[in-house]
């Protein structure tokens, strides 16, 4: 949207009284807007979620909520919103920055911007740089930042914008789904990789797995269709068993998969991609200070996690709040079964700092700042 269309805009919203709502406007149904949304219903918090149309279901809302506004990147869509003048907007930012940047040039709401993935933790190709300036701009001119990592400590060391700052994490839900660690046999053992990256770029795969396969655990993936029918091409050629999948999965699915689970792998992207490939979108450094969401589920089920040393702010959260293992390089995964059952029969930690509902009032003292 040009300058010219903003100015219309602004000046449209004179004719509409402001008001003091609070709204959620995201283009992506995301486990942590879920969350945030139950915490606050909890507290019985008033808000109203826009959505900007976009890949994601609707369905993925694991909570009822009525009259969901959706919207369109237009002209006349925006001119919905005028009705919002004077509301306070919490951005989840996951793509389209440019509908964001337009709405917050048009100074009539009060925008806190919350980024998925920061687009400065990426390499440089033309299409990121032409994100990360709108990103820069996004941040530099919003009323507050909310975030999810500790990527702009990486990015500024909170200097470069001055803009006041919320770190708020994914968090975990509960407590009561915590179950202990039992000897088996077999162990059910969870890996997750990028969703949409081909297994075929993948090196190391056979070595990962005639590791684990060799200690008794049953390896559990998540893959799309292609990436199944690539599965099924490396178990035949390696005589690979006790491999299995599961077809792309809604989060609710994938959240009641994780009861059956003993383990989750995480493994580092850098372990999976050589580092000058094409296929290697990140800066190396970014894994300092990234963050994952899954790591939260894990925590609140007590899920045995294995974790890269290079992930370092993810590792540090599951070593505090879980028994995990914070791994050096693929080849101490030779050692997982043993880690894993050294930490049969001791105690839960307490997990009560990161809670979501014991933090949600952090948060809305920042909305009301």
């Amino acid at each position: 949207m040009n300058k010219l269309m903003i100015n219309i805009l602004r000046i449209i919203s004179y004719f509409f009284k402001k008001n003091r709502k609070f709204i959620f406007l995201t283009d992506d149904i995301t486990p942590r807007l879920n969350k945030i949304c139950k915490a606050l219903d909890h507290v019985g918090f008033s808000y109203e979620l826009i959505i900007l149309e976009n890949l994601s279901k609707y369905n993925n809302l694991d909570y009822k909520k009525k009259n969901i506004l959706v919207i369109k990147d237009n002209f006349f869509d925006y001119l919905k919103l005028l009705k919002f003048k004077g509301s306070t907007f919490h951005l989840i930012i996951n793509s389209n920055l440019d509908f964001y940047n337009n709405l917050i040039k048009l100074k009539i709401f009060k925008c806190l911007v919350d980024f998925y993935d920061h687009k400065f933790l990426y390499k440089q190709t033309e299409s990121i740089t032409r994100q990360q300036k709108l990103e820069h701009n996004i941040l530099e001119n919003c009323n507050g930042i909310i975030s999810r990592t500790l990527g702009l400590k990486y990015q500024n060391k909170n200097k470069k914008y001055k803009n006041k700052k919320l770190l708020f994490l994914d968090y975990s839900s509960k407590t009561d789904l915590q179950k202990q660690l039992v000897r088996k046999k077999y162990y059910n053992l969870l890996i997750i990789f990028p969703r949409w990256n081909s297994l075929l770029i993948y090196k190391n795969l056979e070595y990962i797995f005639n590791l684990l396969l060799g200690q008794n655990f049953k390896i559990y993936l998540i893959l799309n269709p292609e990436n199944i029918k690539n599965l099924n091409e490396l178990k035949r050629k390696n005589n690979f068993n006790n491999i299995y999948y599961f077809d792309f999965l809604e989060h609710r699915d994938y959240v009641k998969n994780l009861e059956n689970m003993d383990a989750y792998l995480w493994i580092s992207i850098n372990e999976l991609i050589e580092s000058t490939s094409q296929n290697y979108v990140y800066k190396l450094s970014m894994h300092r200070y990234a963050a994952s969401n899954r790591i939260y589920e894990m925590i609140e089920r007590n899920i045995f996690s294995a974790s890269p040393r290079i992930t370092k702010f993810d590792s540090y959260i599951l070593n505090r709040y879980s028994h995990a293992y914070i791994y050096n390089a693929l080849e101490d995964l030779k050692n997982l079964r043993f880690e894993l059952e050294k930490k049969i029969g001791f105690k839960n930690k307490d997990i009560s700092k990161i809670l979501i509902n014991n933090n949600i009032n952090r948060l809305i003292k920042f909305y009301k700042s």
